[in-house]
């Protein structure tokens, strides 16, 4: 029997947003330069991944949230199981390949491997701007996932007993964010919270917005039944809005110091 809560048209918009990051990531410098603009700006895939992040588990667990042991962890162990095994062999065979190859290029500089490995098996590499690219660079999302998949359930306790936290949480998370950068950014310490461009665009405090916005689309859905029919306009307003952000985004000039338009 199909989980009541799979929606397959948002498989659909999951394809899309990882041909999205694929392009992103194929893009290449003798393509034209308009081609080579909007493929740069392409990442915004990341933010729909995390959109859809916050309105699954929001739709999946919002109304059967248990505070306690056994349901935190089933809900764990149902979130790791999905992501942690392949990310797991991927990353100890990445290592192995490195040191097999003498390929120093994954460690970004950092002088312990064996430390650095155990940095990005427990996610924490995320929360620093010098290591965020080291193991499987683009693993850095995880991070931002996990942490957002730890938290939900709090969050919507909270939510459910005021719904005006929907809009007081993230102003809090960022809020927590700004203060961390304020404090160690004076502190060199492999760039943990070590400036804001980081903290907003590779850390759950800065992108937690995103998930909020999954969360609160997740909540329209469920109040209202009959949003179904009214949906293929929504989509189209959304195609046309995405459309626009990528438009402005990579008509935006790049120098040596903004590589996207994102920054």
């Amino acid at each position: 029997m199909k989980d009541k809560s799979y929606i397959p048209a948002l498989t659909g918009v999951r394809a899309v947003a990882a041909w999205l990051v694929f392009f992103h990531h194929y893009n290449k410098g003798d393509f034209p330069y308009s081609v080579f603009r909007l493929f740069n700006e392409f990442h915004i895939g990341v933010s729909l991944f995390f959109v859809l992040s916050g309105f699954l588990i929001c739709f999946r667990y919002y109304d059967n949230i248990e505070l306690s042991r056994p349901w935190f962890g089933r809900y764990i162990k149902n979130r790791i199981a999905r992501i942690y095994p392949m990310y797991f062999l991927l990353t100890v065979a990445t290592f192995a390949y490195a040191w097999y190859a003498k390929d120093n290029s994954i460690y970004n500089g950092f002088q312990h491997p064996g430390a650095l490995l155990m940095l990005n098996l427990t996610f924490l590499r995320g929360f620093f701007d010098d290591l965020k690219f080291t193991g499987i660079a683009q693993g850095w999302s995880l991070t931002v996932e996990e942490c957002f998949y730890l938290l939900a359930p709090f969050f919507f306790m909270l939510i459910r007993k005021k719904k005006e936290s929907i809009f007081y949480l993230p102003l809090l998370i960022l809020l927590c964010g700004i203060v961390l950068v304020a404090i160690f950014s004076h502190i060199n310490f492999y760039g943990f919270y070590g400036n804001y461009r980081f903290m907003f665009l590779y850390t759950f405090t800065g992108r937690c917005v995103e998930f909020f916005a999954g969360i609160a689309l997740a909540l329209v859905v469920m109040k209202n039944k009959t949003l179904k029919s009214r949906l293929p306009l929504f989509t189209i307003a959304g195609i046309i809005a995405i459309g626009i952000c990528l438009s402005v985004l990579a008509a935006i000039p790049l120098t040596a110091d903004i590589k996207f338009g994102l920054h």
